[in-house]
Order: structure tokens, then C-alpha cells, then sequence
């Protein structure tokens, strides 16, 4: 199967894992309170995203997914985007062009995928 439509249900589908399996294994794991410039709200994509509370430009660390190997609110609740805006580099997001203020970070999955296991 190719994989060049990047959708959710695509990137569940090379995982081969339900949604309902997904879910389970990313709410399994603790998640640490880390990127001050990061807010949790209600997205318009799915659930919860990650909203900037800043502005940043393009090639700016937005923040960092992992600290001791645990996830940040950052790693855990940015949703998946064929247009994403941030783009997954040493452990951090890295703005993909400028974000504004209150708006949603969005992620390639795939990308990530591609990235972590290089």
C-alpha cells in the first residue's frame, strides 16, 4: 500500500493500529508540563492541540517533545496535518514557516515517523 494520501487514517494504517489503539498507547504514557509557550485547548482538527502563545518565525524552535524521555504536552497533544507548521528535528519542533500567536501547531506523523527512525 502507498502511502502518499497523509492522512490520520493512513498513518494508522501503516502502524496497524485502530484509532482506539492509538489512543490507548499514547494515554498510557505520563506527560510532563515543559514548553511555557504552549497552550492546551479545544482543536478544530480533533480533541485537544497545542496553541503558541507567541509568535514565531520560520526556522524558530516552537519547543521540545521529549525531556528524560518523557512526553511534553507538546510531544503528546500536537495533531497531524498534511499542511503541518512545525517539523520534528533533535528532539524539538522547529516552525516550518511563521506561526502567529494562537494558532494551532500542526505536524506530518509521517515525517516524524520518517525522522525517528532514521
Amino acid at each position: 500500500m502507498k502511502y502518499n494520501d497523509r492522512t490520520f487514517d493512513n498513518f494508522l494504517k501503516l502502524l496497524k493500529l485502530s484509532e482506539k489503539q492509538f489512543n490507548k498507547a499514547i494515554e498510557d504514557f505520563p506527560v510532563r508540563s515543559f514548553n511555557k509557550n504552549i497552550e492546551i485547548k479545544q482543536s478544530v482538527i480533533s480533541g485537544v492541540g497545542c496553541y503558541s502563545t507567541i509568535d514565531h518565525n520560520k526556522e524558530d524552535v516552537v519547543g521540545v517533545v521529549l525531556v528524560d524521555d518523557i512526553k511534553t504536552k507538546l510531544g503528546r497533544y500536537t495533531n497531524h496535518c498534511k499542511d503541518p507548521n512545525v517539523f520534528l528535528k533533535n528532539n524539538k519542533f522547529i516552525a516550518l514557516k511563521k506561526i502567529s500567536k494562537n494558532t494551532e501547531i500542526k505536524v506530518d506523523y509521517f515525517e516524524n515517523l520518517i525522522t525517528l527512525l532514521k
